[in-house]
């Protein structure tokens, strides 16, 4: 599979862990939030009301198709079915498709561009990082 976004999330515990961490907010966030989705629960609710371990908003995951958004299952495959959307929107662009994933499309497409929001390139930078590093590592195996 092309996509290596996907892979971070369902694959690689270790990074899987730390994409969830810095999409679910990393360390500036409140600490009861940090110390829910650090831990990656599957029943995590934030404070603005996304739900689970992809922390889906109800309008979101019902488009996607997920029934029960603390279904870890179906959660990551809603997530995973939105991100694929962003990347096909964005015509394969990480950069973009992971800021849409932030700051929404509407954000991107405004801005033609990432967003100027300090969360929004924190964000952008860190799961770009990630990725890089994870295909550096798998062109050195």
């Amino acid at each position: 599979m092309a996509w290596h976004l996907l892979r971070h999330f369902v694959v690689r515990a270790p990074n899987a862990r730390t994409i969830l961490q810095l999409r679910h907010g990393g360390p500036d966030r409140r600490e009861g939030d940090r110390r829910a989705e650090c831990r990656m629960a599957p029943f995590a609710v934030s404070r603005v009301g996304a739900q689970g371990l992809m922390q889906l908003m109800p309008a979101l995951a019902a488009e996607m198709g997920v029934r029960d958004c603390f279904n870890p299952r179906e959660n990551i495959m809603g997530g995973a079915r939105y991100l694929r959307e962003l990347l096909d929107r964005h015509r394969g662009n990480v950069t973009l498709a992971v800021a849409s994933d932030n700051a929404g499309p509407g954000a991107v497409d405004r801005y033609h561009a990432v967003p100027p929001f300090r969360e929004t390139r924190r964000y952008v930078n860190a799961i770009t990082a990630l990725i890089a590093h994870d295909r550096a590592d798998s062109t050195s195996d």
